[in-house]
């Protein structure tokens, strides 16, 4: 999505959270970002946005028995970041990465990949995913009221069960892909040892942490996590939206799933919070 006018325009690839997903990042009714790259192109901010490997091809990926983040995510953002470089219309030394959610975990290792890039933008969790898994299924089970007590314990205890063995996996482990959340075994084992905490002190480059206070999928405590580890004096940005879920859409009260069935347009102060970090750092 480009500006109007000739530019060269400084430029943000926009990395989708875990899941097979479309260049919009499609959730429900809700288009984050065609959003966001709508009110980034309004202010003179390039987007380059594409559909997830894993929502492309699938079926290819499910037989895939080495899969990891490289494959899922990772290898494609130095692809983007390469392409953007051959276009006259875009400023190469202006070209910034913005990751949702997994893609954002990961930014410690897409910054080594991409050393290039003008900054990095973070909406993302500070802790493994398998511990994400457990605590966003028990707030879920939390608010649903169309289950019985025995259900959702039942599932609590499924979902226990799938986490420890995630961490206890070891390369002799046979679990196949339907009991380790659908992943193979090789995507648990690449994440053992990341410490995205530790990784991500060694960029030099500037970031924007952007995080909702109705998230229940990245959580306050995440925001906090990435905050105790950096000194913001350091060209380190944080932004806090008290009424804004998961996908940077307001709302009130506790969000839930059902929250993302609702239309929505993703929050304005998000994408000027965007639009200041490019044009301050390009």
């Amino acid at each position: 999505s480009l500006p109007q006018g000739a530019g060269p325009f400084p430029a943000v690839i926009l990395l989708q959270e875990s899941g097979p997903y479309d260049r919009n990042e499609q959730v429900g009714p809700n288009l984050p970002f065609l959003d966001m790259a709508d009110q980034l192109t309004q202010h003179g901010v390039a987007v380059l946005r594409y559909d997830k490997r894993t929502y492309l091809y699938s079926t290819e990926i499910a037989q895939e028995h080495t899969f990891t983040v490289y494959d899922e995510i990772i290898d494609d953002v130095a692809l983007a970041v390469d392409f953007l470089k051959t276009l006259n219309t875009i400023q190469s030394d202006a070209i910034f990465i913005a990751g949702h959610g997994i893609s954002g975990y990961l930014m410690p290792r897409i910054a080594e990949q991409t050393p290039e890039a003008a900054g990095y933008m973070l909406a993302a969790s500070a802790r493994s995913l398998e511990d994400l898994l457990l605590t966003q299924t028990q707030y879920v089970l939390d608010t649903e009221t169309n289950l019985e007590d025995a259900a959702k314990e039942q599932m609590l205890q499924q979902t226990k069960e799938t986490v420890n063995r995630i961490k206890n996996l070891t390369e002799e482990s046979t679990y196949p892909a339907k009991d380790l959340y659908l992943l193979p075994a090789s995507y648990w084992l690449d994440l053992q040892n990341y410490d995205p905490l530790s990784q991500i002190q060694q960029i030099d480059k500037p970031l924007l942490f952007i995080q909702g206070g109705r998230d229940y999928q990245t959580t306050k405590t995440d925001f906090e996590l990435w905050k105790s580890v950096l000194d913001e004096s350091k060209n380190i940005h944080f932004r806090y939206y008290d009424n804004l879920n998961h996908i940077f859409m307001t709302g009130t009260g506790k969000s839930t799933p059902a929250e993302y069935q609702q239309k929505g347009t993703v929050s304005a102060d998000v994408c000027n919070d965007m639009i200041d970090f490019v044009k301050k750092h390009s």
